[in-house]
């Protein structure tokens, strides 16, 4: 009987320690010492392209009669240049092979997949469901991408075009005058007009990277205020609003817990954050990142990003001026606008 204190606690002991196990184990070998996974995929905004080419592939693997039976069980199409002239009026309600250019002078409604293996000419007021171009595409006036359009090469979208999801170029992508647009990208994006003048680098700063160099930092209580011609090198961080003024330096980054208003020929060199709303005057150069919780506005001539340093712009809501041009990525999560 005297032992059985000493049996109780080491039986007791062992219960508590058995569930430590898995985590001394690790503690020791370290096997899972990683992040954890987020997501399936790497996040690329042309995943749903590569999804559809396989999804495609019974159209463009077989050889025999234009009509063919898909992996869901849906009977596909492949449409040839002769078919195209006498395309029914009404929506074409089944998957769509086109193995060479696809040049549709009158309106048509894709309900589901289109793949294009040439470049595409878009009639105005057509529709697409969701689109793969292995080319260019020119999309009319007023016609609208419902899901998502990836093109391989250059993308043109009409005035009052509407450009639901996502669209991607990895070419370049011009919105004219109204667009309307939730997730673009491109190797560049023209905002009214397809090419103007563009800064190949940063037109006032040849210094290193921010990354490489120490800045100092300006913290501010409330509002902040550079006044007009002024240079300033070091990050600014305000808890109020933040107003920069015309053709002003900014060697650093800029972050505003309400507003932030940067006025015409500025240029900045780091990123842009703010809580409510960024208005960005004309003529501006930024390069890094800009993101805003409400709205952004962009003025024209404005230049975000150079085609050697991609970036963001992120917000809610995003206007965009003509004559902008943005490298990279537009993400308006609720609405974007081109606007004249």
């Amino acid at each position: 009987m005297m032992w059985a204190p000493a049996i109780l606690s080491v039986v007791t002991g062992s219960m508590i320690a058995l569930p430590l196990v898995p985590s001394i184990n690790e503690l020791r070998r370290r096997r899972d010492a990683g992040p954890l996974p987020t997501r399936s995929d790497d996040g690329k905004i042309d995943n749903f392209a590569r999804s559809m080419k396989e999804y495609m592939e019974p159209l463009t693997t077989q050889t025999s009669g234009p009509f063919r039976t898909m992996r869901d069980g849906l009977i596909g199409r492949v449409l040839r240049i002769q078919d195209i002239a006498s395309l029914p009026t009404q929506a074409i309600d089944t998957p769509t092979f086109v193995p060479q250019n696809a040049v549709f002078s009158l309106p048509v409604c894709f309900t589901h997949e289109l793949y294009v293996r040439g470049n595409l000419q878009l009639a105005n007021h057509s529709l697409l469901r969701a689109a793969l171009v292995e080319g260019d595409a020119e999309l009319g006036e007023r016609a609208t991408v419902a899901r998502w359009i990836h093109v391989t090469g250059n993308l043109d979208a009409g005035p009052e075009t509407r450009l639901y999801g996502r669209a991607s170029a990895k070419g370049e992508l011009t919105m004219r005058r109204g667009t309307i647009f939730e997730r673009v990208q491109g190797s560049a994006i023209f905002a009214g007009v397809p090419r103007q003048a563009l800064f190949e680098q940063s037109p006032i700063w040849s210094g290193s990277s921010l990354t490489e160099i120490r800045l100092g930092r300006v913290r501010s209580n409330g509002d902040f205020h550079l006044r007009d011609s002024d240079v300033f090198q070091g990050h600014i961080v305000a808890a109020g609003k933040v107003e920069i003024g015309d053709n002003v330096v900014v060697i650093g980054s800029i972050k505003a817990r309400t507003d932030l208003e940067i006025g015409s020929s500025t240029q900045v060199e780091g990123t842009l954050v703010s809580r409510g709303h960024i208005s960005i005057g004309s003529g501006c150069y930024l390069k890094g990142p800009v993101m805003a919780e409400e709205e952004i506005v962009i003025g024209p001539g404005t230049q975000i990003g150079t085609a050697s340093s991609p970036t963001t712009v992120s917000a809610p809501r995003i206007k965009i001026a003509a004559g902008a041009v943005v490298f990279g990525t537009l993400w308006a999560r609720e609405q974007g606008e081109v606007t004249a």
